[in-house]
């Protein structure tokens, strides 16, 4: 029987031979070849990760170290420290207990006058801004009826156990290291006061499972990157790219600095042979010469007024005289602009610059302005706690003033009421006096009921109106006594002159009979 060869087994032994005779060749041209790597798919977050700036912030160390490392830019970045501290202070600014009771709002007001509260608003700001959470402590102290100083607690000494039946959920707090240190050190004299009046806190810090503390007695506001954490990051997260950036730019600025500052200096000493004449060998100094020139040359370079006398063959030059610092103001910009994003703030606010359009300057104060407020109502809705308490612990109870002035306590069922407050800032802090004078002034032409007074204050002037026009009407009393002519205002609706002794005009057609 005829075996008829296979068209398919020819075609794979020819490929078979074709691949042997390309790796033979191959061999003999090893030296020539050219590998080419195939590059691995790269990861998310590939170059934070190669930078070791990568935090996972559900692990809860790599939690405290991000905001370790932003409370250290916040220190040594000036555009960071810059942003912060200004941000903390339009928060904070003008800070006010509101009631419609004007007697009830002094009493509220002092309460929280006397704990500098202006102060402490400030840096719970600024805590809020560096670690995206910050938790106040205090108590209500019933003999001195008021609170006790509040106390920014550590965020990395704080444990969030959440709560099934309760709206806020359970605080734990570590024992501070300085009443550490007075609970193991027996021979501090404080030690046996500290553990009978800390007994809970001493319990809970023998037992390593620290100590609850009463939601009632916490204030905690916190940026969440989801809605059901329980932890905050911090505000700044996004710019820890540009602060490395820019810290890589300062390092870079400084070695260029440094390069310059401290030249290298490349000398050349002998001669070629000729160059003394024709037929003279060359000069190849020895080791010796060689020392003393460069002696004398690092003497001359030392010494304040400098002179240096050499014999011919000796050349000194500048290994970088052409060099020059490279111009990183680009770079240092963007970086800037990362930075201020995070609160949505622009350039003017570090150095109080009006370039660009007028509109955009606007857009930006108002987008500023509203991240401002947004921090003022967290700030609002937790401190309610304090409010609240102080009111019931003092038993202020809500007064009404009628039209006559008469104070009536507001019952219902015949039970007094409790008063009601909130906490207020300064509104006109991110405000352009300006332009909301101009506005008022325009109010007022329209015959809007705008008194003198909220003129003077929208002006931000400090006058106080009915100040004033008590000193005008003293200037007067004065000038009339010492028989001092008054000089009467001109008044344009009235005129002294006659229809005869008026000038008149040949054009004009006038007729006065």
């Amino acid at each position: 029987m005829a075996v008829f060869p296979n068209p398919f087994r020819r075609r794979s032994d020819r490929n078979n031979l074709s691949k042997s005779s390309v790796l033979q060749e191959s061999k003999k041209t090893a030296s020539t070849s050219v590998d080419i790597a195939i590059r691995p798919k790269e990861e998310e977050f590939t170059y934070l990760k190669e930078s070791g700036n990568f935090y996972d912030i559900d692990n809860p160390q790599d939690l405290s170290n991000l905001r370790e490392k932003i409370r250290r830019y916040s220190i040594y970045n000036d555009t960071l420290s810059t942003v912060i501290t200004l941000t903390s202070m339009f928060v904070s600014m003008g800070p006010t207990i509101v009631c419609e009771d004007e007697e009830n709002q002094t009493k509220l007001q002092s309460l929280f006058e006397s704990m500098n509260f202006e102060t402490f608003l400030q840096d719970f700001v600024k805590e809020y801004l560096i670690s995206g959470e910050v938790t106040s402590f205090a108590a209500w102290d019933d003999d001195a009826k008021r609170f006790t100083e509040e106390q920014i607690l550590n965020p990395d000494q704080i444990e969030i156990q959440p709560s099934v039946f309760k709206d806020d959920d359970h605080i734990v707090i570590g024992v501070p290291e300085a009443i550490q240190n007075v609970f193991e050190d027996e021979d501090n004299p404080e030690h046996a006061a500290a553990v009978d009046n800390l007994r809970d806190i001493y319990n809970g810090y023998k037992s390593g499972k620290g100590f609850r503390v009463d939601s009632d007695k916490i204030i905690r506001v916190v940026n969440k990157a989801r809605p059901w954490d329980l932890y905050g990051i911090p505000i700044f997260a996004p710019a820890l790219s540009a602060l490395v950036q820019e810290e890589s730019l300062d390092a870079a600025l400084f070695e260029q600095l440094t390069t310059l500052i401290t030249p290298t200096i490349i000398g050349t000493v002998g001669l070629k042979a000729g160059e003394l004449g024709q037929g003279q060998p060359a000069w190849i100094p020895n080791q010796e010469e060689l020392d003393s020139i460069k002696e004398s040359y690092r003497q001359m370079m030392m010494a304040k007024f400098r002179l240096g006398l050499f014999n011919i063959g000796v050349d000194f030059k500048n290994a970088f005289a052409s060099a020059q610092v490279p111009n990183l103001d680009r770079d240092y910009a963007r970086c800037e602009q990362k930075i201020l994003r995070c609160v949505a703030a622009g350039k003017g606010l570090l150095d109080g610059s009006s370039g660009g359009p007028f509109a955009s300057n606007a857009i930006n104060r108002d987008v500023y302005g509203s991240v401002i407020q947004a921090i003022r109502q967290k700030i609002s809705n937790q401190y309610q706690k304090r409010i609240d308490t102080a009111i019931r612990k003092m038993n202020i109870f809500a007064y009404r003033s009628d039209k006559d002035g008469k104070r009536t306590k507001v019952t219902v069922n015949g039970k007094p009421v409790y008063e009601t407050a909130f906490l207020d800032f300064d509104h006109g802090i991110m405000r352009n006096a300006n332009d909301a004078l101009k506005i008022a002034l325009d109010l007022a032409s329209a015959e809007v009921p705008i008194s003198k007074q909220t003129l003077a204050d929208i002006s931000k002037s400090g006058l106080q109106v009915a100040e004033e026009l008590r000193k005008i009407k003293d200037e007067k009393d004065v000038a009339d006594q010492i028989g001092l002519e008054r000089v009467e205002p001109l008044d344009t609706k009235r005129s002294e002159l006659t229809t005869d002794d008026e000038v008149k005009s040949p054009l004009d057609g006038r007729n006065f009979e």
